[in-house]
């Protein structure tokens, strides 16, 4: 009895005063000192662990500057690696200007320098939206009513061949998407909803740069905003929904 009251004198202790248990060992603490002093110290332990003050938990203000610093922490560079990773995607901006200007030097034709132009601005502005803010996403669509006005005219929808043009758009939008997932999910790209909408949508403008010239149809407005741009915006789409799914959402753990 004396052993197990000294092994569980904090057990017993801590049951209610009427427990068969509790009375029996105090009972026993009667005639048997080193238990009666094994029951007194539990007592004095229960009794400072009771009057402990507890301390006092964060406020929901601090809890959520906390969060926020964390959150910025994890979704964002520091800004001067954000500049320096700019300079790259600028420069890929600028070579486009070297067709153009092959337009009127070199004599290559206004669609393949256009084309060649609008591919190089496809690479940069997928590197600007990745790097920058969420918002840079705009830039992508906004590039491709750009193309889809300066290669464009009067015309038809040219409803058949367009239906093709959209395919061959989204088919061209799958590697850099695919690129884009592998690296969200070795935690390479922290922003999983932004860089797979981005990459996708960029894919999706560089096919449009080249349909500038293997599009047969006749190039018209109506058709080239109709599918050629409208292409740019469902694969976005396409990696944002994707982004959204268990099996990024799981690795990445925020989107």
């Amino acid at each position: 009895m004396s052993a197990h009251v000294k092994d569980n004198a904090a057990g017993l202790v801590a049951l209610a005063a009427a427990d068969p248990d509790r009375v029996a060992a105090f009972a026993h603490a009667q005639a048997c000192a080193a238990c009666a002093a094994a029951l007194a110290e539990a007592e004095q332990t229960l009794f400072l662990l009771d009057t402990f003050a507890q301390p006092t938990p964060p406020s929901a203000d601090a809890l959520a500057r906390v969060r926020a610093e964390l959150a910025r922490a994890i979704t964002h560079e520091p800004a001067p690696r954000r500049v320096w990773a700019l300079v790259p995607m600028l420069a890929a901006l600028a070579a486009g200007l070297v067709p153009l200007a092959g337009h009127f030097t070199l004599g290559l034709s206004g669609r393949l320098a256009g084309a060649l132009a609008g591919g190089f601005a496809a690479s940069a502005l997928l590197g600007v939206t990745l790097v920058g803010p969420p918002a840079a996403f705009a830039l992508l669509p906004a590039m491709s009513a750009v193309m889809a006005a300066a290669w464009g005219g009067g015309g038809p929808v040219h409803a058949p061949g367009g239906f093709q043009c959209l395919g061959f758009a989204l088919a061209w939008s799958v590697p850099a998407l695919a690129c884009a997932a592998w690296l969200v999910r070795q935690g390479k790209l922290t922003r999983p909803t932004v860089s797979l909408a981005a990459a996708a949508a960029a894919g999706a403008l560089g096919s449009q740069a080249a349909l500038s010239i293997v599009c047969e149809t006749a190039p018209s407005h109506a058709h080239n905003f109709a599918f050629h741009s409208t292409a740019v915006v469902l694969a976005g789409l396409v990696g944002y929904m994707l982004a959204k799914t268990p099996w990024l959402q799981v690795r990445s753990g925020r989107g």
